[in-house]
């Protein structure tokens, strides 16, 4: 190992950072990391599948259902906000929110009463209440991105996604706490505090939008907004078991947003229920209004990749995932093995993909600023510094080729499901530790979400019960590039499922 740790020396001289006192940290950590570029360096680089037709649309039948946040008889949408602000301040021991607009989100609650009174049409998330991962930009606001070394800009304009969702109808109160830089699966490592997880106590929220998790699960907002780029927003859904969605890269606008790694970030909606992710995603890229929850699936096939996916499950979350294809199989669809051979590469890509981009976005703060860095998000920028550019552009080729198989599976299937995380959401005094499988934790948390960044198909979490200390599991739908409609329409469906078999209207959940 000592040769890697002269590289990185060397390399940390040339890029102007500091590396006194550095190298023990490093050769400790080491250990881990290189054994993913040892596994990218052997990867052959074979010729791509021919891609097939894509499968079209599927059509299921539907019912109407309302967004959770529809003003109820004789109800205004400044007391929707009154509320949502009290529960804000209820939950403070959370460490949910970095700020609270409260004076902004009174003004606007105002004006849209008024509209109200004067008969003026509703927009689709008229009354909801919201809030925005604090590295968006926020008018008025210095975004912290959960560390006082980011110096946010005080900005005059809302991020575009912001802005379509205000426009839309929905009232923001704060901006929520997230793991610094967006740069870690817990949400612990935050100037702000450790975000906590409503489900169990001294259980981490996961990361890094560990804050809107947290502020949905709470019920103190309607939709919080995230960032994703290897699984920031269904990492912490499953753990909080809410809604969390991640669409085709580049179909929500970033533009506001400060990014981490900027080919593998992506922004989307957390929230309750699937109908209101559906609603907030449409408003944020503009496609159609859904039109309800299916209420059969016989048309659908859904694709279970096995081989990588079932690997070091804990028992919990396979019997979660096995209940949960079982409930689409009584829906009516028909569920299939696929095959994606390079998906077990997708860890070693992701490490030689978002570590060379994070330290490329924040490089100005591990050279000047870096004693003001959390330990944990300073050490991964620094170990960023062991893979070459040649080993960076060799990940980036095989992303290629991953992302060719997997769209080869998809025009076979409608989606494909696995679970969210493939442990049991960890407490915060085990994140340093190792899996059942012998993963170190922080690894594991992404292990399965990564793959659809590294590819960019658009992926949703849907809660699925809780493990035996209440933590949150999670199932993971993924579809075709842009095929968000389909992914939302199937969660839809079993979402249903799910609400009656815990009402005790249908078949066990397992």
């Amino acid at each position: 190992m000592d040769s890697f740790i002269t590289t990185m020396t060397a390399r940390a001289r040339r890029l102007g950072v500091s590396a006194f006192e550095r190298e023990e940290l490093w050769r400790e950590r080491v250990v881990q990391d290189v054994a993913a570029i040892q596994t990218l360096r052997s990867a052959e680089s074979a010729p791509v599948f021919d891609i097939d037709a894509a499968r079209g649309m599927p059509q299921l039948p539907v019912t109407r259902s309302a967004p959770s946040w529809e003003l109820g008889p004789g109800q205004t949408v400044t007391q929707r906000v009154e509320r949502a602000l009290a529960l804000i301040e209820e939950h403070r021991a959370l460490n949910a929110f970095t700020a609270v607009f409260a004076e902004r989100a009174h003004r606007h609650a105002r004006q849209l009463d008024i509209n109200d009174s004067h008969g003026v049409p509703r927009g689709p998330l008229h009354g909801a209440v919201l809030a925005v991962k604090d590295l968006m930009a926020v008018r008025g606001h210095r975004a912290t991105a959960g560390t006082r070394a980011f110096d946010g800009e005080l900005t005059a304009t809302d991020a575009l996604v912001l802005q379509r969702l205000t426009a839309a109808g929905a009232v923001l109160v704060g901006a929520t706490n997230l793991h610094a830089l967006a740069f870690g699966p817990f949400s612990t490592s935050s100037d702000w505090g450790v975000v906590g997880n409503v489900l169990r106590s001294g259980a981490v929220a996961g990361g890094s939008s560990g804050g809107s998790g947290s502020a949905i699960a709470s019920g103190s907002v309607d939709i919080a907004l995230g960032t994703d780029t290897a699984g920031s927003i269904r990492i912490p859904g499953a753990a909080c078991g809410v809604v969390g969605l991640k669409g085709t890269f580049g179909s929500a606008p970033t533009d506001g947003v400060h990014p981490l790694a900027p080919t593998l970030d992506h922004v989307g909606p957390m929230t309750r229920t699937v109908r209101d992710a559906a609603l907030a995603w449409s408003v944020m890229c503009g496609e159609p209004i859904p039109t309800g929850v299916p209420t059969s699936l016989e048309t659908v096939v859904i694709g279970e990749p096995s081989a990588f996916c079932r690997e070091y499950l804990d028992p919990p979350v396979e019997g979660a995932f096995r209940a949960a294809l079982d409930a689409a199989v009584d829906l009516g669809a028909q569920v299939v093995p696929v095959d994606v051979p390079r998906l077990h590469l997708a860890p070693a890509l992701m490490l030689c993909s978002i570590g060379p981009e994070a330290l490329q976005t924040h490089l100005h703060l591990l050279r000047y600023r870096a004693d003001e860095l959390p330990p944990d998000v300073r050490l991964r920028l620094e170990m960023a510094m062991l893979v070459s550019e040649a080993e960076y552009e060799r990940a980036q080729c095989l992303r290629q080729h991953l992302r060719d198989e997997l769209e080869d599976a998809m025009a076979q299937v409608d989606v494909l499901m696995l679970p969210t995380l493939p442990i049991a959401t960890p407490l915060v005094t085990q994140i340093e530790g190792m899996t059942g499988g012998g993963w170190p934790v922080r690894s594991a948390m992404s292990r399965l979400t990564a793959p659809f960044n590294l590819t960019g198909q658009p992926a949703l979490t849907l809660p699925w019960g809780a493990d035996p200390d209440g933590g949150g599991i999670g199932v993971q739908i993924v579809g075709g590039r842009h095929r968000e409609q389909t992914v939302l329409q199937i969660a839809a469906a079993l979402e249903a499922t799910r609400t009656m078999q815990a009402r005790g209207d249908g078949p066990s959940a397992g």
